[in-house]
């Protein structure tokens, strides 16, 4: 099976705010938020994902691609 090289973008990850499972991906190295689907907005008691993202704490910014 021939995987894919291209990277996800939160665009790809749309189809897993149908889930009622909460899901979130980080970047550990970094420790920064990457996404969370709509479950895990509400788990974190955020409104939006770009608030979400913006609580993290260690690096605010998104480090560079």
């Amino acid at each position: 099976m021939d995987l894919d090289a291209t990277p996800c973008t939160p665009d790809d990850l749309a189809v897993l705010d149908r889930l009622r499972t909460p899901m979130w991906i980080v970047d550990l190295p970094h420790a920064w938020r990457w996404w969370c689907n709509r479950a895990g907005l509400a788990m974190w008691n955020a409104p939006s994902l770009p608030e979400w993202i913006g609580r993290n704490t260690l690096h605010p910014r998104r480090p560079p691609r």
